[in-house]
């Protein structure tokens, strides 16, 4: 993630050999994910290819079905760039259906956001924007930073696509500063995708709504970009009232349930309310039995899609 791109293709094949003398299968396709990532990243796409389909063949072997996902994700994000986006499509959707499976939800973020960009890609706006949404409510639960940056670059190219330059430029700047401020640099292949998009969206401002727009997105936190990201502009059906399941949330319940959306444990949220982490639990088991949902997650997304949150 720093760039040493030398230094960690020297360690990944020493640790290789020394795990094929080990006999430790283990190590060897670690060591063989993280070379094929070198070479994603420096852009040898077809020994990347290779050698995450040697890594993913040795992990289905293993039962590593993390692995196995991880491989197949990053073999969907490989299709993207080389423009099959079919492909793509069809291995990052897998990836994502095995991470869900296996409840693996930090993973589970990864590939919605890597497949809301290859929605993007093939003009499919409504599709990528639920995908970025539900990417950032579950980065913002988990409180993740690497991941909701990127799903917020994907989001920005989608609001300019829109047609909404002076969002788009706020979101670009906020993200800029988001990634600079975490140590998190774009990719190369990002980067290009991005300069000529702000090139347009200069134009169409004009060189001083342009800064104002960027100088705005700068001074916002995370929070408060993610918060603006999913709410604006309104995702597809919440221009209507809320759909009648909210309607049978108590006043206190739906305060619960907002909070919940920010990531905020049962004692965090028990304190912003003044009342105990238990009756906060018994809140949580009523608004999932009242919204028909398994998890607080699946609440969460309920609620950023119908503009509880």
């Amino acid at each position: 993630w720093q760039g040493e791109y030398d230094l960690v293709r020297r360690l990944s094949d020493e640790a290789l050999h020394a795990f094929e003398e080990i006999g430790d299968d283990r190590g060897m396709y670690q060591a063989l994910f993280c070379s094929a990532r070198v070479a994603w990243f420096t852009g040898d796409l077809e020994r990347a290819a290779d050698l995450f389909e040697r890594s993913a063949a040795m992990q289905r072997v293993a039962g590593d079905w993390f692995g196995v996902a991880g491989a197949i994700g990053n073999l969907g994000g490989i299709a993207r760039q080389q423009g099959d986006l079919q492909r793509a499509t069809r291995l990052i959707d897998e990836a994502l259906s095995l991470t869900r499976a296996q409840d693996f939800v930090s993973q589970s973020a990864i590939w919605l956001g890597n497949l809301g960009k290859v929605m993007l890609h093939r003009g499919e706006l409504e599709g990528a924007r639920s995908l970025f949404t539900e990417c950032l409510v579950l980065q913002r639960m988990l409180r993740g930073r690497r991941t909701a940056v990127d799903c917020l670059d994907g989001l920005a190219l989608l609001t300019s696509r829109e047609g909404q330059p002076e969002l788009a430029t706020t979101m670009y700047g906020a993200v800029t500063a988001l990634r600079e401020e975490f140590g998190i640099p774009r990719l190369e292949a990002d980067r290009l995708t991005m300069e000529p998009v702000l090139t347009a969206l200069a134009a169409a401002l004009g060189a001083e709504r342009y800064a104002e727009a960027w100088a705005a997105g700068g001074s916002m936190s995370l929070d408060e970009t993610i918060s603006r990201a999913i709410q604006s502009p309104p995702l597809a059906g919440n221009e209507t009232a809320i759909e009648s399941p909210a309607r049978d949330l108590s006043r206190r319940e739906l305060d619960v349930l907002r909070l919940l959306t920010h990531g905020k444990t049962d004692r965090e949220i028990g304190a912003e309310l003044f009342i105990s982490h238990h009756t906060v639990a018994n809140h949580v088991a009523n608004i999932l039995g009242k919204l028909d949902v398994e998890s607080r997650t699946a609440a969460a997304i309920w609620a950023v899609r119908n503009s509880v949150a």
